[in-house]
């Protein structure tokens, strides 16, 4: 999923073609989804670690949904068609707004996703699940921007499905279990 964040505001040159929006103004937008991501990362590991250590999935789920709910605002926001009006009023500092709650929500969940992946994979080293993620995350981006052009008007739609569905899957599917941190705890290590 950050993999198809990651590429979806790399695109929106792209994507954002009907709004009447400068070049500059379509970059300020993908701009403060990142900063919102790299604002909120470190932010929400310090909480995690300190206050909410053993609910990995659940901070997850709750980024993961504000992520898709801000995401289908978005795509709401945007209309299909130059000359089309989108189902929410056309506002440039409404996109700003949502993209940086996007950032946030996807910055908050990111390192949780490495957090909660080393924990579930335990005793494979943190170094081989970080790298199945980074390989997912790789893929994902990949895939997003091949299907760019055939998407272009709806993108923003798919993105949006897409952390829908993955959200679902993650509720549904994970079953969270700390077996680093048992482990740990049984030799004596510190968190």
């Amino acid at each position: 999923m950050s993999g198809g964040m990651y590429a979806w505001t790399a695109v929106m040159q792209n994507t954002l073609t009907t709004l009447n929006l400068s070049d500059r103004q379509i970059g300020l937008i993908s701009f403060a989804s990142g900063l919102g991501a790299n604002i909120a990362s470190p932010v929400s590991g310090f909480f995690v670690d300190t206050l909410f250590r053993r609910r990995l999935k659940c901070v997850s789920l709750g980024c993961m949904a504000i992520a898709a709910a801000l995401l289908a605002l978005f795509a709401l926001g945007v209309p299909l068609a130059e000359g089309d009006a989108p189902a929410l009023a056309e506002s440039y500092p409404l996109l700003v707004a949502l993209a940086v709650g996007v950032g946030l929500a996807q910055g908050g969940f990111a390192p949780l996703t490495y957090e909660l992946g080393a924990e579930l994979l335990y005793p494979v080293p943190e170094g081989t699940s970080a790298g199945l993620l980074v390989l997912g995350i790789n893929a994902s981006c990949l895939a997003l921007i091949l299907v760019q052009d055939a998407l272009r008007q709806y993108i923003n739609y798919v993105v949006a499905a897409t952390w829908v569905l993955c959200t679902a899957l993650v509720a549904a599917g994970v079953r969270e279990r700390y077996r680093r941190a048992d482990a740990e705890s049984a030799v004596g290590v510190a968190p």
